[in-house]
């Protein structure tokens, strides 16, 4: 999930957290992978913090960032035609 381009930013950041937890090197290079293959400027800054492992109020603030962004993009789009991502 977290190196799907089609899943929302909510559920790759919901992956890569899950992922970042196991704490396995194997789990973190997953998630940095997908932070090198993610377009979005604030979605990779947010993957790259939890694959770093950064302190928590650091990791937050990215992950807040990156909601934002998307949350923003979704109210902006016309109704019937929102995206998941």
């Amino acid at each position: 999930m977290v190196s799907n381009p089609s899943a929302s930013p909510v559920q790759r950041l919901g992956a890569a957290v899950v992922l970042a937890a196991r704490g396995a090197e194997e789990a973190k290079e997953q998630v940095r992978s997908a932070a090198r293959e993610t377009a979005n400027p604030r979605l990779r800054i947010a993957l790259e913090s939890l694959a770093r492992d950064d302190e928590a109020r650091i990791i937050e603030e990215h992950v807040a960032a990156a909601l934002e962004e998307h949350v923003a993009a979704a109210l902006e789009e016309p109704k019937g035609r929102r995206a998941s991502t």
